[in-house]
């Protein structure tokens, strides 16, 4: 027997059926519709924005690990969003940080993907956001995080003494549960390149002692040391006009620290760089390192060269200072040397190649003599007057004996010219500690050299 239609075996009145289709009509669409359109209305209200501005400032924030601040934000979908006016602050200080036009976010499968649009570096604050960005991100082991990709067409970076744009930078950040990774390959505006410079910071969560592992690789790309000052104090001390081509590694834990470096820093300041002992050399110079190892805030080997041209006038020298030096470390020198009258000298060149390690510093002339009369093996001339390299290699005990005589000599301002500064007989001897010594050696040799002036 054929089944009845389900009308016959349910029977509703016409008028019930029109109820019903009346409350599914204002269940399925109208009320959607008004909570829809309500929603929509909210959304452009200056309040809801000010609201959900404050919202995602929050959570950028926390983040992050910096104070974000920006004047407007939108979502075109749910997985992008854009930031006008976009600020970071340090969280401590308040200083800004890094100043954006726009932000362009996307979110997808692999992580975020954020593009920024004229963003500004302050310079001054390069280590604390590096700092941030280290004890925020690298240091935070995680089991399951998302890839950050950035992509910076140019960036402006303002040091306090100029303004260095980079170009074509991407930054990576990959959190894993026992390594962290931040990689950041850039150029710089100006400079002729065939491959982008790389910075890539590892942190080890896994090791009994968390460690963090920094390297730098700049390729051909000539660097402004005054931007790594902050995280490399030394650079500081080369002059506002160094760069740096070359490689440098850092790698630091709770217990220690060691550094190697090996590159070409040009214009070098040499007044700066003998500040501590008095400043007895000018001139701008280029400074060859091979090797350089650095443990502790102590030197374990330093090989290289330095060269200065004192063409136009670059380079001079206190005559007094050549003099004991020459004296110190048994330098050979032609005889008119000795009749050097004025104060000050002219450096017509200067060209030494170093070795500076456990068993003595190591100094040969490079400079290739003209007259067929001097000798070879010449290391400076001063005053159209050769002093030859040393053919042996100078005990450490004569190098700290030679720093700690030229820092005494470095007298205070005029009017008080019967003193000795101590600041620099104390920087004397922060120098003469931290030369390579032999382990048994520096025990027996330190208390001396922290004792040497108080005698």
């Amino acid at each position: 027997m054929p089944a009845k239609p389900w009308r016959k075996r349910i029977r509703i009145h016409e008028s019930t059926q029109r109820e019903l289709c009346r409350i599914l009509f204002l269940f399925l669409a109208l009320i959607p519709l008004v909570v829809v359109t309500c929603y929509s209305l909210v959304r452009i209200t200056p309040g809801y924005q000010s609201y959900q501005k404050e919202l995602w400032q929050q959570r950028i924030s926390d983040n992050l690990g910096v104070d974000v601040r920006f004047s407007s934000i939108e979502f075109p979908s749910p997985e992008r969003f854009r930031a006008h006016n976009f600020v970071c602050l340090h969280p401590e200080t308040g200083k800004q940080i890094l100043k954006v036009d726009k932000i362009n976010a996307a979110m997808d499968r692999s992580g975020w993907t954020v593009d920024l649009v004229s963003p500004e570096l302050n310079g001054p604050q390069i280590q604390g956001a590096m700092q941030v960005i280290h004890d925020w991100f690298l240091c935070r082991p995680q089991k399951s995080a998302s890839l950050l990709r950035l992509s910076v067409p140019e960036i402006l970076v303002f040091d306090g003494a100029e303004n260095t744009k980079f170009q074509n930078v991407e930054v990576g950040l990959q959190p894993t549960e026992t390594t962290s990774t931040l990689y950041l390959k850039f150029s710089i505006a100006g400079q002729n390149f065939s491959e982008a410079s790389t910075l890539v910071i590892k942190r080890h969560h896994a090791l009994a002692s968390p460690t963090t592992h920094l390297e730098l690789i700049s390729n051909d790309i000539s660097i402004p040391c005054r931007l790594l000052a902050k995280r490399f104090p030394t650079l500081h001390e080369l002059g506002n006009d160094a760069s740096f081509r070359g490689t440098m590694a850092w790698t630091q834990n709770d217990q220690n620290w060691d550094a190697n470096i090996a590159g070409l820093f040009e214009s070098v300041d040499l007044g700066i760089v003998t500040a501590p002992i008095g400043s007895p050399i000018h001139g701008i110079a280029n400074l060859l390192i091979d090797q350089a190892f650095i443990a502790d805030d102590r030197l374990l080997l330093a090989k290289g060269s330095l060269d200065l041209s004192g063409t136009n006038g670059n380079g001079t020298a206190e005559t007094e200072w050549v003099l004991r030096t020459r004296d110190a470390f048994g330098l050979p020198a032609q005889q008119s040397l000795w009749k050097l009258d004025n104060k000050t000298a002219r450096i017509d060149r200067l060209a030494v190649q170093f070795e500076l390690a456990p068993n003595g510093l190591k100094l040969e002339g490079k400079i290739r003599p003209t007259d067929p009369g001097w000798p070879n093996n010449i290391a400076m001339i001063v005053d159209q007057s050769a002093i030859i390299g040393s053919s042996t290699r100078i005990p450490l005990k004569t190098v700290s004996d030679w720093l700690l005589s030229t820092s005494e000599r470095n007298k205070l301002p005029r009017g008080d010219e019967s003193q000795v500064s101590t600041q620099n007989s104390e920087m004397g001897r922060y120098l003469a500690r931290h030369l390579p010594w032999p382990k048994h050696e520096a025990t027996a040799l330190a208390p001396f050299i922290a004792n040497d002036q108080r005698k």
